[in-house]
C-alpha cells in the first residue's frame, strides 16, 4: 500500500501569514498567535485565531472577539 505525503510547507506558510497579520494589523505579538483557520488565499478576508485563551475572528479586515464555548 502506498504512503500518501502531504506538503507541509503550505500549511507553515499559511501559520505564518496568520501571525504577521495579528501582529501587524493588530498588535499580537506572533509567538503567541495560535491559528486556527484562514482564507485559502487572503487571512484578512477571513481568519481564527487564539491568543492566551482568547478566540479572535477576523472578517474583511476587521476583528472580534469570538464567545468562549461552554
Amino acid at each position: 500500500m502506498a504512503s500518501k505525503t502531504k506538503d507541509l510547507r503550505s500549511a507553515t506558510e499559511d501559520i505564518e501569514r496568520v501571525k504577521k497579520l495579528a501582529y501587524k494589523q493588530f498588535g499580537f505579538r506572533e509567538y503567541l498567535v495560535n491559528p486556527i483557520e484562514m482564507d485559502a488565499t487572503d487571512p484578512s478576508r477571513h481568519c481564527l485565531f487564539e491568543v492566551m485563551g482568547v478566540t479572535y475572528k477576523v472578517e474583511d479586515g476587521s476583528i472580534s472577539v469570538e464567545p468562549a464555548e461552554d
